[in-house]
């Protein structure tokens, strides 16, 4: 048996049923960046170290690479920019921040030509066109909005085994499906719109913010970014969300980053220990961060952006 982390968004989704359509006996586990060293500790505790490991659409560290090199063969690729850091000789890396997808880079490298990468490049790039595209990642939304733990684990594994058997089609139509996929979108608009109406607009140097804090039960980031490319004040060289979580009793700030204009986001999750993509990153800061002092610690590490 196969064991595979990947990435629990739409792109990480795809990129694992894409394995799945040639290594069917996978157990499968979706996490996340943060979360990955964890899941690794799992891993390593409850399975046998003979198995073969893949690791999608999570960027590596140095701690992350000596955990999966354990097992005797890890395949791990992954599309984010990261710091270079050297693989242990049973860990092929496959790393290429300039491909738009993870999914793209796995059907490259097993050589498999699918309508579902098409689908993970437009949501991975908040570029969504197709409606089965835009139905992936609602459907994942929703997911995501309704379950936790192993219970979204198990929704996920599915959906990417509904994915790797050519399924998708079927999912769309189910009945069911529908009205909580529609009942959702009705929740993304209506958060997105309150979101828009307590939008913090400020100036710092050359750059113009647009911060979002939340103040909903989830904040729809892509949804919030492409309503404001039509805000009166647009385009904002930094779009700014800032979302409290409880970590082990600890309460942290999740901090993502958008940009309207060629601001390199990336450069700035880095500063605060995070990473991702030149249009879209992230970091988690320990701590609770709103209001000014939120706006305090941005001007302390935008530095010479501004």
């Amino acid at each position: 048996m196969t064991l595979l982390v990947s990435h629990g968004d739409a792109d990480g989704v795809i990129a694992a049923a894409l394995v799945l359509t040639r290594l069917e006996k996978c157990l499968i586990r979706f996490s996340a960046v943060g979360k990955l060293r964890q899941v690794l500790c799992s891993l390593i505790a409850r399975y046998d170290l003979g198995q073969e490991l893949w690791i999608l659409d999570i960027s590596p560290t140095e701690v992350t690479l000596k955990l999966a090199s354990v097992f005797r063969h890890v395949t791990w690729i992954d599309h984010h920019k990261v710091d270079e850091a050297e693989a242990p000789g049973n860990v092929e890396l496959i790393l290429d921040p300039s491909s738009p997808s993870a999914a793209q880079l796995v059907a490259s490298y097993l050589g498999i030509e699918s309508d579902l990468v098409a689908m993970a490049n437009e949501v991975d790039t908040n570029s969504v066109k197709s409606d089965d595209a835009a139905f992936l990642r609602d459907y994942i939304g929703m997911l995501k909005h309704k379950y936790r733990g192993l219970g979204l684990n198990r929704k996920l594994v599915s959906l990417a085994r509904y994915l790797a058997s050519g399924k998708l089609e079927e999912l769309m139509n189910k009945e069911s499906i529908i009205e909580e996929v529609e009942a959702y979108r009705r929740r993304v608009e209506e958060y997105t719109k309150i979101s828009i109406e307590r939008l913090r607009i400020e100036q710092l140097g050359r750059l113009k913010l647009a911060i979002v804090e939340k103040s909903t039960p989830f904040v729809p980031i892509y949804a919030i970014c492409t309503e404001l490319q039509y805000h009166a004040e647009a385009p904002f060289d930094l779009l700014v969300f800032a979302m409290p979580v409880v970590e082990r009793n600890n309460i942290k700030t999740k901090l993502e980053f958008r940009t309207h204009t060629e601001l390199d986001v990336n450069e700035i999750a880095r500063k605060l220990g995070g990473g991702g993509h030149e249009k879209a990153s992230g970091a988690v800061l320990d701590g609770f961060y709103s209001g000014d002092k939120l706006l305090e610690l941005l001007k302390s590490y935008l530095g010479k952006e501004t």
